[in-house]
C-alpha cells in the first residue's frame, strides 16, 4: 500500500483549522468549490471536480475538535476508492502543525503522483485561508473548470 504525507505551520488557532477542514463553508473556500459537507461523524460529504470531473464522496469516520479530521473515500473514483485521509492537528508556538496523510492507494501508479502534488498545492490554500489570505479554492467548481 502507498501513502502520501505532507505537512505545513499554519499562523492560525487549531479552532480556525479544524473548521476549515470540516465545514462546508470551510471546504468551499479553500479546497473545492462544489462541496457538500457537514461535521458529524457517519456524514457523507461530496465533493465535484468541475463540470466533467468525478464525484468524490467521503464518509466522515473520526472528528476529534481541534486534533484529528478522518474521511473515507467511498468512491466513484476507483484510485481514491478505499483510501483514507487523515489530518493531524497540532498546536506549535502560537500556530498549528497540520499533517496530511492520504494511505491505502493500492498502487503509486496512475493519478497518485498528481494527487500528490494537488495535495501540496491544496495546503498551501488552507495555509492562505486560515490565515486570512482568502484564496480561492484550488478547483472551484462546476462551471469553472477542473482546476
Amino acid at each position: 500500500m502507498s501513502q502520501m504525507k505532507h505537512q505545513v505551520r499554519i499562523q492560525a488557532s487549531l479552532e480556525a483549522v479544524y473548521r476549515a477542514l470540516t465545514t462546508e463553508e470551510g471546504l468551499r473556500a479553500w479546497w473545492i468549490g462544489d462541496s457538500v459537507a457537514e461535521p458529524r461523524v457517519g456524514a457523507v460529504a461530496e465533493f465535484r471536480y468541475g463540470d466533467n470531473g468525478p464525484l468524490l464522496r467521503m464518509r466522515i469516520s473520526e472528528l476529534v475538535p481541534e486534533s484529528r479530521v478522518v474521511w473515507e473515500c467511498l468512491g466513484e473514483d476507483e484510485e481514491w476508492k478505499g483510501t483514507r485521509i487523515v489530518w493531524q492537528l497540532k498546536a506549535a508556538e502560537g500556530a498549528t502543525d497540520v499533517v496530511l496523510n492520504h494511505t491505502d492507494w493500492v498502487s503509486n501508479e496512475g493519478s497518485f503522483g498528481t494527487c500528490n502534488a494537488i495535495w501540496g498545492s491544496s495546503l498551501y490554500r488552507l495555509k492562505g485561508f486560515t490565515e486570512g489570505k482568502s484564496p480561492d479554492p484550488f478547483f472551484p467548481g462546476r462551471g469553472k473548470g477542473p482546476y
